[in-house]
């Protein structure tokens, strides 16, 4: 699945909602940014598993999926 798919899904899973532009975005800047501190390449962050436990860690951080209404 590509980067944007991935993180579609898990917004769904997280938040049962799609993604803004600007979330997908900002997520794939995240991935990036992750992956230069691996010393990765955009084609192996893809793939490695630290990078994308990163971004569930930012999700399980963020109020929205926090806080309970």
């Amino acid at each position: 699945e590509s980067e944007e798919g991935r993180i579609r899904q898990m917004y769904l899973a997280a938040f049962s909602r799609e993604p803004t532009h600007q979330e997908v975005n900002a997520a794939i800047e995240f991935i990036r940014s992750q992956a230069s501190e691996y010393g990765l390449s955009a084609s192996q962050a893809e793939r490695d598993e630290r990078v994308w436990a990163d971004v569930a860690h930012v999700f399980f951080n963020v109020k929205e999926f926090v806080l309970v209404n």
